[in-house]
């Protein structure tokens, strides 16, 4: 019972437009994300080259210890192809001098025209949006239509179980929210290791699929939260206002309010003290 349900309701994901929609924008974005942060990381590697290069040749020329100024170069970091984080906003280079707390860093090494389309836009931007609203998509409407259409009347007197039901369509949409998203990524990682010759340790390999696994399992909950408004919801209507008001203080008010609130709730100390902190910490 539980598999002949899984099947028909992925199969009932599979031939609507709402799923065709769903891999066609998620290819495209993640796609076009990764391919424009791999050419961003390939410049800035090649300039971080470039700069030990220089740094190299300025130290080999200095022959007096008091003239020796060590420059300290970061390299770019390969997973932030997929999630960029604090990776291009640091700065990637530290100049070290006598008697001076080195406090800023350089900026990045090149300023990239392409990142001004989208200087925030990754993975992580198409989990938080692109994947959570699909997936309230694909559930708003499996439990409150079939109500509306007397489907669900009709599953209850065949005695299907409600756990099993509520189960069921919970993994088809998890699956069908799933194939969108791992063809992408394929295709990406093909593009990557192809295209632009990027390879990842062990390490970064395992970092991947973690990301692609906290990634669904997000997924996964705006499906069941759908599912949830649905079952309490008569109609399909009213069910997706429900779960898009969720979504929307769920993913775009709640983070963008926290640090604001954060700010009110702790206010951290004034520029002076930090710095009448740091004149102690350099006298002593």
């Amino acid at each position: 019972m539980f598999v002949t349900l899984l099947s028909k309701e992925v199969r009932q994901h599979l031939l609507t437009f709402r799923f065709a929609a769903a891999l066609l924008t998620t290819f495209v974005l993640i796609v076009v994300s990764v391919w424009i942060l791999a050419d961003d990381y390939l410049r800035r590697l090649d300039a971080f080259n470039r700069a030990e290069e220089e740094t190299a040749q300025q130290q080999a020329g200095v022959y007096v210890p008091a003239q020796i100024k060590p420059v300290v170069n970061r390299p770019p970091s390969p997973l932030s192809i997929f999630a960029q984080g604090e990776d291009r906003r640091f700065g990637n280079t530290v100049k070290l001098e006598r008697r001076e707390v080195p406090r800023d860093a350089a900026g990045s090494f090149v300023d990239n025209p392409m990142m001004a389309a989208q200087p925030s836009f990754d993975l992580l931007t198409v989990f938080a949006v692109v994947i959570s609203l699909f997936g309230i998509l694909l559930s708003f409407d499996q439990i409150s239509g079939e109500r509306e259409n007397g489907t669900l009347k009709m599953m209850a007197i065949g005695s299907t179980n409600r756990g099993v039901m509520f189960i069921s369509k919970l993994l088809a949409g998890v699956v069908c929210l799933a194939l969108p998203f791992l063809l992408s990524f394929v295709c990406s990682l093909i593009i990557l290791t192809f295209i632009f010759g990027i390879t990842f340790s062990a390490v970064r390999w395992l970092a991947i699929a973690l990301m692609v696994v906290a990634g669904l399992v997000y997924g996964a909950l705006f499906i069941a939260l759908g599912l949830s408004c649905s079952a309490l919801a008569r109609r399909s209507s009213t069910a997706l206002i429900l779960t898009l008001l969720i979504w929307t203080l769920g993913v775009i008010v709640i983070p963008g309010a926290a640090p604001i609130v954060a700010a009110a709730l702790q206010p951290l100390e004034p520029v002076t003290s930090v710095e009448t902190l740091e004149k102690a910490t350099y006298d002593e």
